[in-house]
């Protein structure tokens, strides 16, 4: 047998163990507490001892720091309140025995004023409280608060070994206040159940175990279950909350509950939901509570809500049975599972009701998943026809998911390949800014400005000659090997997203293409476009209305003319380039062998600062308005045939 065939036996073996013990815990009934009944010490040393009959209360007040207050076996009528000034003492059953503070259902009495106050009350320094039965309560069983009127801190509350069950309102409570955040609040191997009891009538709200406004605190070995609300929850402006070695289940609401929190640690719990439908769901179709679930809450009635969730850590934990299993949402913007690290947890077999919507795990689209790693799971779903994971997409946004492997020596794999997957409903922006230039007859090269997506990205560019798609481009520029021989060439480019949503088209650009004899507009003709001629010279420019410069031979006095020839450009369309420019000396009707010559000006000159003059073969040529000579280079000459 190899390795990985015991590891998957050894993970069926325990699921199967998780199933038993969520039967013995949910249908035991009596029998199921009495075997979850705390051990209490039995080392104890007590400096006072309360016999049934007496005050506990009494005993309280009159203990100092450091003494230990011990209650007999018995049923006790009353509030108990550790005040400030009991800081340091410590209250326990004694050893071997099970005392019970009881409300009856009318203790604490309720009133504006404290409307949150417990059975046991505490808002001292350095307390224990030890091994007692809380129940039936009129308001909560245990309340650990920060006193209104103090500056700092409640800090050092141990509360352990305690059944309580009954309550009308939460079962365990740990409070701060918007100024002042207990810490160091230690609440270990209670067992919690049966409370909330106002929901009773379909009402909701409230938690079992709870920690809310509260710093570096712990819950560790507890027993949460069959509460009318939620579980155990970790609730709004916490931070440094771990929650270990905890069992709970079959809670009204979601059993493990993390709200609005900062750096919560959840390692190896044990959540399931039980055949016992009477914490199912009330809607129809029926299905069970969510085991664990991150989900961070508006809390409208606050005037500064709390931040958005961060830094969980949450591995080793074992969720069975619920639905769904591990679940992500949000009420706020920018809430959900940040910085975080889900690894190494079993959630198995999520289910429900015919009909209902059933996930194992659930990323709602309503959160946020920033730097967060789901990493090392174990998800098995054996009931057929239901999901194994949903990961609803957040909308008009690009949901981008990598997958890694980690091995027995807790060392990650590369990520895989990017999936991207987006319901982005909105193409992206039109491009703009599109300029070419005229490389040569047969090209024209193109380029634009990026178009913007912020949803999902740009794919590609589409390009568009004169209508017609000639061709895409991952980059913001392009080619054009084949443009049209002649004529006026319209250029338009659109964007196209990383889900195939086209943009508009960009603004038009014509691209003139300049080529033998032809021209987009009547104005030009052609790239031969002017003749030297002998004859009906133009006496201003030399150029006449049909395209030719005529020069004429020797004169009377034999002097010649001269012409002046250059390019105009202000014809070119925006965005025209001119790579080259040539002229093409055509010499005919030469009949009396003369020669000719070409130069280069090396300045621009301006049509009325020049005008017509003569000179002698081999006399400097003299510019007009000008002393000394013209800076000319000659091109070229040959004598004529």
């Amino acid at each position: 047998m190899n390795r990985n065939t015991l590891r998957r036996l050894s993970l069926l073996a325990l699921l199967a163990l998780t199933v038993m013990v969520g039967g013995v815990l949910a249908d035991s009934g009596a029998g199921g507490q009495a075997l979850l009944a705390p051990v209490v010490n039995d080392a104890v040393n007590c400096t006072s001892v309360v016999n049934a009959g007496q005050s506990i209360q009494a005993a309280v007040d009159n203990a100092q720091s450091g003494q230990i207050v011990c209650v007999r076996a018995g049923t006790y009528h009353e509030q108990v309140k550790i005040k400030e000034a009991d800081a340091g003492i410590t209250l326990t059953a004694y050893p071997g025995e099970k005392p019970v503070i009881d409300g009856r259902g009318v203790l604490p009495a309720a009133t504006a004023k404290n409307k949150y106050m417990g059975l046991i009350h505490i808002t001292g320094n350095n307390v224990t409280v030890d091994g007692f039965e809380v129940r039936d309560s009129a308001i909560r069983g245990i309340a650990v608060i920060q006193p209104p009127a103090s500056s700092q801190p409640l800090q050092n509350v141990i509360v352990r070994n305690m059944i309580v069950h009954g309550s009308k309102d939460a079962g365990i409570n740990v409070n701060g206040n918007d100024s002042v955040r207990p810490r160091n609040i230690l609440i270990e191997n209670n067992v919690v159940y049966n409370n909330l009891l106002k929901n009773s009538s379909g009402g909701a709200g409230g938690n079992g175990l709870t920690f809310i406004e509260v710093n570096n605190s712990t819950a560790r070995g507890n027993v949460v279950y069959n509460n009318l609300g939620e579980g155990l929850v970790i609730g709004r402006w916490t931070e440094n909350i771990i929650l270990e070695d905890n069992i709970t289940y079959d809670n009204q609401h979601a059993n493990l509950y993390i709200v609005n929190t900062v750096n919560p640690t959840v390692r190896r719990n044990l959540v399931f939901c039980s055949d016992d439908r009477t914490y199912w769901s009330s809607k129809s179709p029926k299905k069970p509570s969510a085991g664990l679930q991150i989900r961070d809450e508006n809390f409208e009635n606050h005037s500064t809500p709390p931040p958005a969730s961060t830094g969980h850590v949450i591995i080793n934990n074992i969720v069975t049975g619920c639905s769904p299993n591990f679940g992500v949402s949000a009420q706020i913007h920018g809430g959900g599972l940040n910085n975080s690290l889900v690894a190494n947890n079993t959630f198995a077999n999520s289910r429900g009701d015919g009909g209902a919507s059933i996930n194992n795990v659930l990323f709602a689209g309503d959160a946020n998943y920033a730097n967060s790693r789901f990493v090392n799971n174990v998800l098995l779903q054996t009931t057929s026809a239901l999901q194994l994971t949903q990961v609803p997409l957040v909308p008009d946004v690009a949901n981008i998911f990598r997958v890694t492997a980690v091995n027995r020596d807790n060392v990650e794999s590369t990520p895989s390949a990017i999936l991207l997957v987006g319901t982005d409903t909105s193409p992206p922006s039109a491009p703009v800014g599109l300029v070419s230039g005229l490389v040569a007859p047969n090209r024209v090269d193109l380029t634009w400005s990026a178009a913007n997506d912020p949803e999902s990205g740009v794919s590609f560019y589409t390009i568009y000659r004169d209508g017609v798609s000639i061709g895409t481009s991952a980059t913001i520029t392009f080619s054009d090997s084949t443009p049209p021989a002649a004529g006026s060439i319209a250029y338009r480019v659109s964007a196209t997203n990383g889900v195939a949503q086209e943009s508009a088209q960009s603004a038009q650009l014509l691209v003139a293409n300049y080529q033998q004899g032809v021209y987009p507009t009547a104005a030009y003709a052609g790239t031969i476009d002017s003749w030297i001629s002998g004859s009906a010279a133009n006496v201003n420019t030399n150029l006449n209305s049909t395209g030719f410069v005529r020069f004429d031979g020797v004169n009377s006095t034999n002097n010649e003319d001269r012409g002046m020839i250059r390019w105009d450009l202000s014809g070119l369309p925006a965005g025209g380039l001119v790579t080259s420019a040539s002229i093409t000396v055509n010499v005919s009707n030469d009949s009396v062998g003369q020669q000719y010559s070409l130069y280069a000006l090396k300045r621009n000159w301006v049509e009325s600062a020049w005008h017509r003059r003569f000179f002698r073969f081999g006399q400097s040529h003299l510019c007009a308005q000008r002393r000394g000579r013209c800076a000319v280079a000659a091109m070229g000459s040959r004598a004529s045939q």
